[in-house]
């Protein structure tokens, strides 16, 4: 293996899981601002499922469950509002 593909590999394994991160941390709100439903981590689980080029499985879960638990108790977070609820 030639030191490109290392480094390309590594690469996109560090992409890979900064976005399971940042998918994690997106969450469906209701109106009053209550957090009820982690939509990135049912989208990122099934993600990880159906996936050509898999890392370990620990590997993608754990940035997507770190992401929720933060988005949950409100470090920081990507916010769907939706009126209806």
């Amino acid at each position: 293996m030639s030191k490109r593909s290392i480094r390309d590999s590594d690469l996109d394994m560090i992409v890979k899981i900064a976005l399971y991160q940042i998918l994690g941390l997106v969450w469906i709100v209701n109106s009053g601002g209550y957090r009820i439903f982690p939509i990135g981590l049912i989208v990122g689980y099934f993600l990880t499922k159906h996936e050509k080029l898999r890392l370990n499985q620990r590997l993608e879960f754990a940035p997507l469950v770190m992401g929720a638990t933060l988005g949950l108790i409100g470090i920081g977070g990507i916010y769907l509002t939706l009126p209806w609820f």
